[in-house]
């Protein structure tokens, strides 16, 4: 999911085989003019409407969301923490931005969830290694083995961090 435009799904798509991102679903901005902006729409509007539907759709999984300080994705996605209760295992957000987000973490907390601040992909990956209960999660859903779901989690993690700071 990426507030990106349509007119550069081809790149993305390169981007994301180039640097062994799983396939999935590429949910892009249409490009669009209105009387205020270029591309129509807001990035908060576009994320939060794309996010719920994914929870939607898959109603029986669990998500961890990555971000990045630049754009309010912390604030977006308290937002679907709120309007989802119990679906997000936790936020990672790269930090690009230095702002203060100390009272937000503590909101997070209240929902249940950790916003996680990190400075690049190594420390999120990291940090999602170390929470068994991510495993255990994706292990009663899908039945797969553990040392194979850390390797995968590790693997897709990298990779979607790299992918964000790619883009930057």
């Amino acid at each position: 999911m990426s507030s990106s435009p349509w007119n550069i799904y081809d790149f993305l798509m390169e981007f994301l085989d180039a640097h062994g991102i799983p396939k999935g679903p590429l949910m892009l901005r249409d490009i669009g003019l209105s009387r205020d902006q270029f591309i129509a729409g807001s990035h908060e509007v576009h994320k939060l409407k794309q996010i719920n539907h994914i929870l939607e759709v898959f109603q029986e999984l669990s998500f961890i969301l990555i971000g990045d300080s630049g754009q309010k994705d912390p604030q977006i996605y308290f937002e679907v923490v709120k309007t989802h209760p119990g679906r997000v295992l936790a936020v990672y957000i790269r930090d690009v931005s230095g702002s203060d987000l100390t009272d937000l973490i503590a909101e997070y907390l209240i929902q249940g969830v950790e916003l996680i601040l990190v400075k690049d992909t190594t420390a999120a990956a990291a940090h999602a290694l170390s929470k068994d209960g991510f495993c255990q999660v994706i292990r009663k859903k899908s039945k797969i083995r553990e040392s194979r779901m850390r390797r995968n989690r590790f693997r897709i993690a990298s990779s979607i961090l790299l992918f964000k700071e790619g883009l930057k």
